[in-house]
């Protein structure tokens, strides 16, 4: 009935346990992998034209996220989509109008990447070369319709593949 208390539960994932010390019991209570980088809540999921695609998280540490997000849109009644294969977060998406931007790099493969190529007609594919960089939006970002922003010597170094009606152009 409480729903901060599921909240709480379900990121912090607490474990409890009874210990015995000095003739005494107590309860031991340990977070076991919690859920810390729910913060960051563009990761877990993107969202199209054609709606909410949940994504596949690349570090075992964020796994269950995914998970969490999904309870959500459940919870809301929406449809969505998921990666099966290969890897996509939400920091390497840009939804640009008529086209889309998806980095591939650390975090998101080409093969999480290609569900984008069945439900957008135009998505160009940005291979970031640094490994320092998590997400395609740590060094490129939309500051409005018509201006972008990024580091100058990193979007040189990026390749762009333009992808229409799924096909690399």
């Amino acid at each position: 009935e409480d729903p901060f208390l599921l909240v709480e539960l379900l990121t912090l994932k607490p474990s409890l346990s009874y210990e015995s010390k000095n003739s005494q019991t107590y309860l031991k209570i340990e977070l076991n992998n919690f859920l810390s980088n729910l913060y960051f809540m563009r990761d877990q999921q993107i969202t199209t034209k054609k709606g909410i695609i949940i994504g596949k998280m690349a570090t075992k540490q964020r796994e269950k996220e995914v998970e969490i997000v999904k309870l959500f849109w459940e919870a809301l009644g929406l449809d969505y989509i998921e990666v099966n294969k290969g890897y996509l977060e939400g920091g390497d998406f840009f939804p640009m109008g008529d086209f889309s931007l998806m980095g591939i790099g650390n975090r998101s493969s080409f093969d999480g990447a290609k569900i984008l190529l069945e439900i957008e007609d135009e998505v160009g594919i940005v291979y970031e070369t640094r490994k320092e960089f998590f997400h395609l939006d740590t060094f490129f970002n939309v500051a409005s319709s018509n201006l972008a922003v990024g580091v100058k010597e990193l979007m040189k170094e990026s390749r762009v593949e333009v992808y229409y009606d799924k096909k690399l152009v």
